[in-house]
């Protein structure tokens, strides 16, 4: 993970986006299928977030948690799938009720089966100031995302780099 989010960081201009889609293992339907639960997706998800495992590794990497997005119809997929896995017969109805009601709990509790995370890279400046305050001799560099596994491609956008 270290050596990923160093790719990342390393590719990514201050001030610039990073745009995540992960699914997220605090959602209802994460509760309830456990081990069945499909966005445990391995070998294609090799770590696991929530909302604030996200804020908190990116924070200590120097970025800045902008918008936090639910993918609506992720919990529908992921439960419908999920019911599969459990050999349900009735795996489209029961996986659309479940999906519901996982929407449902991450109104109110704000996980969702999965979020899309917006955060920006803090300016050099700023980082150089904070490690200056707190006499941090090591810039600050957090675990990686696994370089095999991550489909991400990147694109200018007016003066600001984006990487999706």
């Amino acid at each position: 993970l270290d050596e990923e989010i160093r790719s990342i960081s390393n590719t990514l201009k201050p001030g610039g986006w990073l745009i995540l889609a992960v699914p997220n293992y605090k959602s209802l339907d994460a509760i309830y299928y456990k081990a069945n639960w499909a966005a445990y997706d391995v070998p294609r998800h090799l770590w696991h977030f929530s909302r604030s495992s996200i804020k908190r590794l990116f924070g200590e990497k120097g970025y800045d948690l902008r918008a936090v997005k639910p993918l609506w119809l992720d919990a529908f997929y992921i439960s419908w799938l999920s019911e599969t896995y459990k050999n349900n017969r009735l795996a489209p109805l029961s996986g659309a009720l479940m999906g519901a009601a996982s929407n449902l709990y991450g109104v109110f509790s704000r996980e969702f089966s999965s979020h899309v995370y917006c955060l920006q890279k803090k300016a050099e400046w700023i980082l150089k100031a904070v490690r200056g305050l707190f006499h941090l001799k090591q810039p600050l560099v957090w675990a990686g995302l696994g370089s095999r596994n991550r489909a991400a491609f990147s694109r200018d956008l007016s003066d600001k780099h984006f990487l999706l």
